[in-house]
């Protein structure tokens, strides 16, 4: 079975999808051959008879290759279904470095189409595209929700052998699904990652990453496959990898549903809670943030802010690592007298006017009360 039969130059664009694509015609030998009566069917290396795709009749019953074709392991196939195994997967049988067609295939326990991948040594049919698992097609119907089938370029397994054709690739033309938290993603086989729009931005479905999992370590912008499985870093260069979330159900113990990250995007994210410096991992501290509802402030890690000291005197709470002041000088959550030092030594309620809202005491460190 043969791929081409097309006169356009495919490009694939470096993160999703595909530069330009046109159908094909199928080749030659993807006319059914056979004997008996029957009409030919229009798809490819479907018929029964002899003739043109899609036409034909003689005496006998026709062979041919089709949608309900159970191809044993080795045989040549074009997508998923033509298998008795269910796996077409890409190959080179003459080591040409030219990948035509595929060959049915037991699964060998990779990742499934639609999954993120780093390149072709992660999918079960060897071939990562625009970061996602792929597999051989005819129609769009036989990938993934929010794939389409498009002719596009591609390597077998991170090699150099490689070849065009009809593939399933991120669907770019699907319409945009706003989200707040992965659910609403889950029909489509997505996650809510994806920060779109202009000025204020806002959370819709994507894919998959491939990086750190949740909780773990990243250092990237807000949005990024790379860093982490989620696709959401919450900081640049000390982030946590999270994620949308509208309630703390899907952030798990220990993780707060907490207000956005940055205050041109919207929605909720998945923070680690805290009370001190101390539960925070190197290069995060404790920080006040509001809460998803706007009605209190939640404690939890976040990226160092600036690097003045405790007690430094500033207006800008950003000079200071926690972004925290109290009466004019950088200060820090606290639990204990021992989370804080000179000239702050005491951990003593403090009271945080939230403007429009209630005020709410939380521990920080302030200067020794005076003696009674």
């Amino acid at each position: 079975m043969r791929f081409f039969g097309c006169a356009v130059v495919v490009v694939v664009a470096a993160v999703f999808g595909v530069g330009t694509m046109t159908s094909c015609t199928p080749g030659d030998d993807a006319i059914g051959e056979g004997e008996g009566e029957g009409e030919g069917e229009g798809e490819p290396g479907e018929g029964e008879g002899e003739g043109e795709p899609g036409e034909g009749e003689g005496e006998g019953e026709g062979e041919g290759e089709g949608e309900g074709a159970n191809g044993p392991v080795g045989a040549t196939c074009f997508k998923d279904g033509a298998c008795a195994s269910d796996v077409c997967r890409f190959a080179d049988p003459d080591d040409d470095g030219f990948v035509f067609n595929g060959q049915c295939a037991e699964t060998r326990g990779g990742l499934t189409t639609g999954s993120a991948c780093v390149d072709g040594t992660d999918c079960d049919r060897g071939v990562c595209v625009g970061g996602l698992c792929t597999t051989l097609c005819i129609n769009s119907g036989d990938c993934p929700a929010a794939m389409a089938c498009q002719i596009a370029a591609f390597s077998l397994e991170n090699t150099s052998a490689g070849g065009s054709a009809p593939i399933c690739v991120a669907d770019t033309s699907a319409p945009p699904v706003p989200c707040d938290d992965d659910d609403i993603c889950l029909a489509s086989g997505r996650v809510c990652n994806d920060v779109a729009g202009d000025g204020q931005l806002a959370l819709q479905c994507g894919f998959a990453g491939t990086g750190a999992g949740y909780g773990e370590a990243c250092a990237a912008a807000l949005e990024s496959r790379d860093a982490c499985e989620t696709g959401l870093c919450d900081a640049r260069t000390s982030g946590m990898c999270t994620r949308a979330c509208s309630d703390d159900d899907p952030c798990g113990g220990g993780y707060v549903c907490s207000g956005p990250i940055f205050t041109n995007v919207d929605g909720g994210f998945c923070a680690d809670r805290c009370a001190s410096n101390t539960q925070c991992p190197t290069g995060r501290t404790c920080q006040l943030r509001d809460s998803l509802d706007d009605s209190r402030f939640d404690t939890v890690c976040a990226e160092k802010a600036g690097d003045a000291a405790l007690g430094t005197t500033t207006t800008n709470g950003r000079d200071c690592p926690t972004a925290l002041l109290v009466g004019g000088r950088c200060s820090q959550l606290c639990v204990l007298d021992s989370d804080c030092a000179a000239p702050l030594p005491a951990c003593l309620p403090t009271t945080f006017t939230i403007p429009g809202r209630a005020s709410q005491t939380i521990n920080s460190c302030t200067a020794a009360p005076p003696p009674p």
